[in-house]
């Protein structure tokens, strides 16, 4: 019986252990009340054979032994639940406790602050700026706008309207600086993204319009490769300086004329 009872101890931490535990009690139970009560009555009372509870007194007695045996089979239940519970629960809480090791890629999933963002992708930009113009017989002034789509990160696609206002040259009032406007478009390759300092170049190419308020004014294809250096103030604003060479050529007056100026911009962009 002790072994049994052993057995049956061991088995509470696995998930069956209570109905284990349980089985062997009553067997215990059962074993223990045919042990002290129903073998030695059945040497005393040869009618066991024919009417179990006689033996015990009559069946008022023989239930009464039984309401007992399910009283101590219930206060087992009661004290030992808690017990073998705990010791299910020993390993769960052991599981969800123990330390996990640092994850060592962490950090790539976290997302940059709004203050580190620079050039990313998805970006459409907004730029104006103020010009001006070398290489004439006198120095000019413009205006100059541009958009900016960033497909990737260190790709993108811009285009661009700009109009330049030149300075008259006073010793020859016949050949005088030319009032260019002209829309280009082209990619842009930004080398340094999520960052605050970028840099970029860029190839535009397009038309321009030489003259457009007068009546001999003359189409012109347009080429203009450069580069760029942004400043990002805060997460959605940026100051952009801008070089360039505008390269043409146009005919005036039955004359091919090359139109070649290099131009400085300066001007606040917005990212959205």
């Amino acid at each position: 019986m002790l072994v049994d009872t052993k057995l049956a101890l061991e088995m509470q931490g696995s998930r069956g252990g209570v109905e284990c535990l349980l089985r062997e009690l009553t067997a215990q139970l059962a074993r223990l009340c045919s042990y002290t009560v129903l073998r030695p009555l059945h040497f005393e009372s040869p009618m066991r054979a024919k009417a179990p509870h006689a033996c015990l007194g009559g069946p008022d007695c023989y239930k009464g032994f039984v309401i007992l045996s399910r009283m101590l089979l219930w206060a087992s239940i009661v004290l030992l639940a808690p017990q073998v519970s705990a010791a299910q629960a020993v390993p769960d809480v052991a599981m969800w406790s123990a330390p996990h090791p640092k994850d060592p890629f962490a950090g790539e999933y976290e997302l940059p602050r709004k203050r580190q963002i620079g050039t990313t992708a998805g970006q459409f930009r907004m730029v104006g700026s103020g010009m001006i113009t070398l290489g004439g017989k006198a120095p000019g002034f413009g205006v100059h706008g541009g958009l900016e789509l960033m497909t990737f990160p260190y790709l993108g696609v811009r285009g661009s309207l700009q109009t330049t206002v030149y300075a008259r040259d006073a010793s020859a009032s016949a050949s005088s600086e030319p009032l260019v406007f002209a829309a280009k478009a082209g990619p842009s390759f930004h080398l340094l993204p999520y960052r605050r300092v970028d840099l970029s170049l860029f190839f535009e190419g397009g038309v321009a319009v030489v003259e457009p308020t007068k009546p001999d004014s003359t189409p012109m294809p347009i080429f203009s490769p450069g580069g760029t250096l942004e400043l990002w103030l805060s997460h959605f604003a940026f100051l952009r300086l801008e070089g360039r060479l505008d390269w043409g050529l146009y005919d005036r007056a039955g004359e091919a004329q090359r139109y070649r100026r290099f131009g400085g911009l300066l001007g606040l962009g917005i990212a959205i």
